[in-house]
């Protein structure tokens, strides 16, 4: 009997703001591999009310959002905002240049039986 592998996917979040610091709402973003290859459903994603982007089923390997369209009276960045998700990732967020990632982990120690979590909070600097 062959056992099924989940393919592990992670969550990524952006969150935009002005040099004020306030969150803005409506600008649009494409997602791209490392390539410049525009993921799947990753065309136009549009910030929130709270100036935020989510994109999920991420898998591992590099990634980069692009502004593509910005507020009026806002200049549109041209630098794209790359980050990496590792295996085992589940969710990035990002803010102010960095990107913090939270992994959990359930382990199961096969001499005990028991379950034990393990939580680990990495900062990754944007590219």
């Amino acid at each position: 009997m062959k056992k099924k592998i989940a393919a592990l996917q992670a969550e990524c979040c952006y969150t935009k703001k002005g040099e004020d610091g306030k969150s803005l709402e409506g600008v649009v973003f494409d997602l791209s591999d490392a390539k410049g290859k525009i993921v799947a459903g990753g065309e136009g994603i549009t910030t929130n009310q709270d100036g935020k982007i989510t994109f999920t089923g991420l898998k591992p390997g590099t990634y980069q959002f692009v502004e593509r369209k910005s507020l009026e009276g806002y200049e549109l960045s041209t630098k794209p905002l790359a980050f990496q998700v590792e295996l085992g990732q589940k969710r990035i967020d990002s803010s102010g240049g960095h990107q913090s990632a939270q992994e959990r982990f359930c382990r199961t120690h096969q001499n005990r039986g028991r379950k034990r979590e393990i939580e680990r909070r990495r900062i990754y600097p944007f590219q």
